[in-house]
């Protein structure tokens, strides 16, 4: 009977334990993901940053895998560079026909930057005019640096990119 009530004490003791090491672990979790998103923020805010794109995601189709011809967007202050390759219908032929991907230097407009500190992530959001074709921007960015950039055209199927988002390198040139 004794040993029953030892090991009844014992586990009684030790799920408590658990229990606060499990409400440690909880915690420090959430001290890494609120110091991961300050880094997030922080770097949203110098205007110098990149996103690199490792799925496409069309509108109808399944994910591609874009290991071969990676996507990237940067913004260095206020010039945006970006590759694409695109996957999707097309609504409006253009006269180059045969290179469908996004490929743009330049300006944009309407830049905003949203942060969401309850569910830690930020949006960018932004647009310009590609050649002919008005492209709308939205760039979700969550703290752990995944994100996910999604281009709304008025000429083709919207399509969304999943990749990492991180600090512009140094050698930008793609």
């Amino acid at each position: 009977m004794k040993r029953y009530v030892l090991v009844l004490l014992v586990s009684i003791l030790s799920s408590g334990i658990y229990a606060q090491h499990k409400s440690d672990r909880k915690i420090r979790k959430q001290e890494k993901i609120a110091r991961e998103y300050a880094a997030i923020k922080e770097l949203i805010s110098t205007n110098q940053f990149e996103f690199e794109a490792t799925w496409a995601i069309p509108q109808r189709g399944t994910r591609i895998n874009l290991i071969t011809n990676r996507g990237f967007f940067e913004l260095d202050n206020e010039t945006l560079t970006f590759f694409f390759p695109y996957f999707g219908e097309t609504h409006i032929s253009t006269t180059n026909s045969g290179r469908i991907s996004y490929d743009y230097t330049g300006s944009w407009e309407n830049y905003t930057v949203t942060h969401n500190n309850e569910k830690h992530h930020s949006i960018i959001k932004g647009n310009t005019l590609y050649k002919n074709e008005r492209l709308e921007f939205i760039l979700k960015v969550s703290a752990s640096g995944l994100a996910t950039f999604s281009i709304t055209s008025s000429h083709r199927e919207r399509i969304r990119y999943e990749g990492e988002f991180k600090a512009l390198s140094d050698a930008t040139s793609k």
